[in-house]
């Protein structure tokens, strides 16, 4: 772990940042900093870890509790993740005991893998935290996350990818031929590929609005209901401004979608 003040200006990470984009590898760790002020100050620090020689199709679970989760799929067998914290407060002792306390736990081999955190609770004088965590998975791997009150992405994962947000939005792209997501405090929004196939019972619940993008080829039974539904696939079955049930095409695996919000269902 990189951590100290220093008075040097840092713009702290919100949770608009497109952590998405970051490569792992191309990030410079430099040294943890301090803005201060006569009444506020900055701590920041980094803690990372890798683990090579992931199995494909293999399970890896990422559990987050304190911040946004990004998570990039990419070729290759190796599970990487990084924090990197900005804490400001008044108590640079308690600033500095919350950014030490952070902990990142990375665990893998050819049968499964994992991340997890600990994040403290705050001391007097801890006015804020920001503790993103930016993941990369081999694509084939069976992802679980496990979220508190931030947003989540999955971006470019093939295969299964199940999410469970407590309190914030999801975000999910890639090859899917299963999906479960939860976010019974957000919105949520999942996008197939124009070519993928759903093989497996698939789910998205949501208290905010909801949009899965998936082929009008696909062969599936459709269960959706929302506040109001679009819905670009032909189904046959029942079908009335706010829900639709039914097949599309032949048939197959069953997609479930229920919000309270907008659910709009459409091609990539």
């Amino acid at each position: 772990m990189l951590a100290l003040f220093a008075l040097v200006a840092l713009s702290p990470l919100s949770a608009d940042d497109d952590l998405g984009l970051l490569d792992i590898d191309d990030i410079d760790l430099g040294d943890g900093s301090s803005n201060s002020t006569a009444q506020t100050s900055t701590y920041t620090g980094s803690v990372q870890e890798r683990k090579s020689g992931l199995g494909q199709g293999k399970p890896v679970t990422v559990s987050h509790y304190g911040g946004p989760i990004s998570i990039r799929c990419q070729e290759g067998d190796t599970l990487s993740a990084r924090i990197d914290y900005v804490v400001e407060g008044t108590n640079e002792t308690n600033m500095e005991r919350y950014g030490n306390g952070v902990r990142l736990k990375l665990w893998g081999d050819s049968n499964s893998g994992g991340v997890k955190t600990i994040t403290p609770s705050k001391g007097s004088g801890v006015t804020s935290t920001q503790v993103p965590l930016v993941v990369s998975a081999p694509k084939n791997v069976r992802l679980t996350v496990n979220a508190g009150s931030y947003w989540v992405e999955v971006l470019k994962c093939d295969g299964q990818v199940s999410v469970a947000n407590k309190k914030g939005d999801v975000w999910v792209e890639g090859d899917l031929s299963r999906f479960s997501v939860s976010a019974p405090g957000g919105s949520a929004t999942v996008k197939l590929k124009s070519d993928s196939d759903v093989k497996s019972t698939s789910k998205i619940t949501a208290s905010g609005d909801i949009t899965l993008a998936m082929p009008l080829s696909v062969n599936v039974k459709l269960s959706a209901r929302g506040g109001e539904l679009k819905l670009d696939h032909v189904v046959s079955g029942n079908e009335t401004p706010t829900s639709a049930s039914g097949t599309i095409g032949t048939g197959g695996p069953t997609v479930t979608v229920s919000g309270k919000g907008r659910v709009e269902i459409v091609a990539p």
